[in-house]
């Protein structure tokens, strides 16, 4: 996993800037803000990580994903046997309607995500092992000593960011618009090496419908 820079290298970044340490804890505030404005852009390559060792209990559609950071669910992989198929990803509302009208258990071929678990059709027939690759919800910093999840190669997304908000604060519009001209070139940056890094990986990318809706 990349490194993210700590909040306090944004704050070194913002206040060369000439913001200085009175605005710390503000600094720290909106940092967190445009972190999570930012992450939620798109499905960033940074995010991705896997929880494996999750099993089905037969006749019990629902698996828990019992991992904290859950935010979106991408893949589900099943090991049957010596087989290891990915389910495909289902509308929750059809997967309902399909289980509600056949309730027999057999072997689970598709998947939806609801509240925190995995929801299965069909009904799984006995135990499976299950993979599961998921985007992860970071914990918002507090601290200048908090680490960030976005690479530090794109600190600068952070810190034109966050000078935006403090200049807004301040009401002085002639530096709200230069601030917000260089975050969205460094946003359109930070998008153009993901897109490089997404077609590169492109027969791993799309497996949730969700991802082919969002983009709509």
């Amino acid at each position: 996993m990349l490194a993210g820079p700590a909040v306090s290298e944004v704050q070194a970044g913002v206040q060369a800037l000439g913001y200085g340490a009175d605005t710390a804890s503000q600094q720290i505030t909106f940092t967190a803000l445009v972190q999570r404005r930012v992450l939620g852009l798109r499905r960033w390559y940074f995010l991705e990580t896997q929880a494996a060792n999750l099993v089905t209990v037969a006749g019990t559609s629902a698996v828990p994903v019992t991992t904290a950071d859950l935010l979106h669910i991408h893949a589900v992989r099943q090991a049957q046997g010596t087989n290891y198929p990915d389910l495909d990803p289902m509308e929750l509302q059809q997967l309902r309607s399909l289980r509600h009208q056949d309730r027999t258990p057999s072997t689970p071929y598709a998947w939806a995500q609801a509240n925190g678990t995995i929801e299965l059709y069909p009904i799984p027939d006995k135990v499976y092992a299950l993979t599961v690759d998921y985007s992860k919800h970071p914990t918002a910093p507090t601290t200048g000593a908090d680490l960030l999840v976005i690479p530090s190669a794109y600190i600068n997304v952070l810190v034109f960011g966050v000078a935006e908000m403090l200049a807004f604060r301040q009401r002085d519009w002639n530096a709200v618009a230069g601030f917000k001209g260089e975050y969205k070139e460094a946003i359109k940056e930070m998008i153009g090496a993901e897109n490089i890094k997404q077609r590169q990986a492109s027969d791993t990318i799309g497996s949730s419908d969700f991802w082919q809706n969002a983009s709509r």
